[in-house]
């Protein structure tokens, strides 16, 4: 065995040792972390924030899949550059609770910020002090790229709320899941404007009541986004409050342990890879330059 492969040897074994530590502070994590009364300092630092941006996200919703769809035929007839920059459009956008969690799982469950990452580059000894620099680098980053995978499911999750909480208040106001956000707001102003037009109807409120019901009303543009506004800020509020919850729910079922275990698993495969790739990349700059000799 050549010295490369044996530093190989020693870095994988470094890094199955890392790994192993990370998922003996899983239950740690899981009991300091993901509790209410945490998510909920987490959520009040972050709430005027959070709750102007997941109404953004209820709304983006719709065209994003919409794009999407778009992006699949685009790729299919050949335009892979329109297919790559859809790629890179989000699903959502990130509330700052969601980018507090993953940073959370980042240091204090991974510890990206101490000397853990530290340890596996240096037990590279026959790596040169640059391509251990290197080494450290790109390890941290392939961590912080799985992480992020992690913080995108829930943050799809957030979605699914927002949207329940959009067909719930469907149901509960008009008996029709089908309408949006939107199509609440229009209905609700409508609403209001036939109880106007009711009461001040000339041969009386019962008969107003009975000609409005067959006579088409229709709201002003103030009222209807007098309406949308408030539509938009009870899911937001809704939405808030049960992605704080809804991590402590996860923990309690088991779930969120069930999950930080699969990012674990990722991230200890994707490590594997990346070293073995550094390596091989390390032992190529190593092959001697044949020097063709002219007579």
């Amino acid at each position: 065995m050549s010295a490369l492969s044996q530093s190989l040897e020693d870095t994988l074994n470094a890094n199955k040792e890392y790994v192993h530590s990370v998922r003996s502070e899983l239950d740690s994590f899981l009991a300091t972390h993901m509790h209410l009364a945490k998510c909920l300092e987490m959520q009040k630092r972050h709430i005027s924030y959070d709750l102007l941006l997941n109404p953004i996200n209820a709304l983006w919703l719709l065209p994003y899949f919409s794009f999407k769809k778009v992006m699949e035929v685009s790729e299919k007839l050949g335009f892979d550059s329109f297919s790559k920059f859809g790629k890179k459009v989000p699903s959502s956008f990130r509330t700052q609770f969601q980018k507090e969690l993953e940073s959370l799982v980042a240091s204090e469950l991974f510890k990206t910020d101490n000397e853990a990452l530290s340890k596996i580059a240096n037990s590279a000894e026959e790596l040169s002090q640059r391509e251990k620099h290197e080494l450290h680098a790109v390890i941290k980053k392939e961590i912080s790229e799985e992480i992020k995978t992690y913080g995108s499911k829930q943050a799809n999750i957030s979605d699914l709320i927002s949207t329940g909480a959009t067909l719930l208040i469907a149901r509960l106001m008009f008996k029709d899941s089908s309408l949006s956000a939107l199509d609440i707001g229009r209905k609700i102003a409508t609403g209001w404007q036939r109880e106007k037009a009711t009461n001040n109807f000339f041969l009386g409120k019962k008969v107003g009541h009975l000609f409005y019901r067959i006579a088409p009303v229709h709201a002003t543009g103030w009222q209807i986004a007098m309406a949308t506004v408030i539509v938009f800020a009870v899911i937001s509020v809704a939405t808030t409050a049960l992605s704080m919850v809804f991590p402590v729910i996860q923990s309690k079922l088991g779930l969120q342990r069930k999950q930080l275990e699969g990012l674990i698993s990722a991230v200890e495969e994707r490590l594997t890879l990346r070293i073995a790739k550094e390596f091989q990349r390390a032992q190529e700059e190593r092959k001697p330059i044949p020097i063709k000799m002219t007579v």
